[in-house]
């Protein structure tokens, strides 16, 4: 289940990958940008094309939608 988070405007100018890691403090900053690569974190409302990013700068009213952040299991 995604969990969804929604900027505000005191976010404004804030990093995407740095809010991230703000409201889910269990992710590094390299897994956070795993996830950005992959696919699993969305902006809805945010620059088309560039919201996906880990430098993307916040607006305030974006809507941050996390999917898995579990990371995958290792086989040897």
């Amino acid at each position: 289940m995604p969990q969804i988070f929604t900027t505000t405007d005191s976010d404004k100018g804030q990093r995407l990958d740095v809010f991230i890691g703000a409201h889910l403090p269990g992710l590094s900053r390299s897994r956070i940008q795993q996830l950005l690569a992959n696919g699993k974190i969305h902006v809805s409302g945010g620059l088309a094309g560039k919201a996906d990013k880990p430098g993307y700068k916040l607006r305030g009213g974006e809507t941050v939608h996390v999917e898995s952040t579990e990371a995958p299991s290792l086989h040897a």
